[in-house]
C-alpha cells in the first residue's frame, strides 16, 4: 500500500461518506483496495455495476446460470436490478 504523498503520485482524495473526521482517502489514485484516511479509518471502493458501469456503494449480487458450466455472480447497482429482464 501507497500513499501518494509518499511517492510524490496524485492522491485519491474520495471521502468516506458515513466519516466523522470528515479526511479524504491518502492512498495513490491507481490503488484497488480499500480506501484509507490519514488516521486509519478505512472503507470500501464502490463496486461498479456490471450493466451500466456505475459506481454503486449498495451492489446487488446477482447469480447468472447457464446449460452447461458454472454459475456466476454479477453485481447490478439498485436502478439495473429493478429493469432486469
Amino acid at each position: 500500500m501507497s500513499t501518494g504523498a509518499a511517492f510524490g503520485a496524485p492522491s485519491c482524495n474520495a471521502y468516506n461518506p458515513g466519516s466523522v473526521t470528515g479526511l479524504p482517502c491518502i492512498l495513490t489514485t491507481t490503488h484497488s483496495s480499500n480506501h484509507m484516511d490519514a488516521v486509519g479509518g478505512c472503507w470500501p471502493q464502490p463496486k461498479p455495476c456490471n450493466r451500466c458501469n456505475r459506481p454503486t456503494e449498495a451492489p446487488i449480487p446477482i447469480i447468472v446460470e447457464r446449460a452447461s458450466g458454472p454459475a456466476w455472480t454479477v453485481h447490478l447497482c439498485p436502478d439495473c436490478a429493478t429493469r432486469r429482464t
